[in-house]
């Protein structure tokens, strides 16, 4: 409600980048009805645009000429990278998030390693997960 957004459940989090076509947009509508917006104005204009479909394709079906990146690394790109792709000519790129989720890397494999929880449905997960760890150990 503070955002004035709707948010879909996305595994154990809420996902405010998703749209379900007419579905997203007539709850827009209801909600303003409903008088649930703060500022409806401008949540029912950032709502209802004409959203057109630029394609969709599997990644499995294409052979890129050239892989950069995995897992995140191309939108972590700074100015500087993004000036030394521009010299080799990259100009169009595509991403798509991780069909494994979040990843389970721990610094230096230490069992008791620094956790880094990107939301709060991955922080109370890796609580729950220390506990069950801490727990079965005795």
């Amino acid at each position: 409600r503070a955002s004035d957004r709707i948010g879909y459940k996305d595994m154990d989090g809420i996902c405010y980048d998703v749209v379900y076509g007419y579905r997203t947009a007539f709850a827009y509508l209801n909600e303003a009805a409903k008088k649930n917006l703060r500022n409806p104005k401008e949540a029912l204009k950032r709502a209802l645009t004409m959203r057109v479909s630029c394609g969709q394709f599997s990644y499995s079906n294409i052979k890129p000429a050239c892989i950069l990146g995995v897992s995140g690394t191309v939108e972590a790109l700074g100015e500087e990278e993004w000036r030394v792709m521009n010299l080799y000519g990259i100009q169009h790129w595509t991403q798509m998030p991780s069909v494994y989720g979040t990843s389970n890397f721990k610094f230096l494999d230490q069992e008791d390693s620094i956790i880094v929880a990107n939301t709060p449905a991955e922080h109370l997960l890796a609580i729950t997960n220390q506990v069950r760890d801490h727990t079965k150990k005795g």
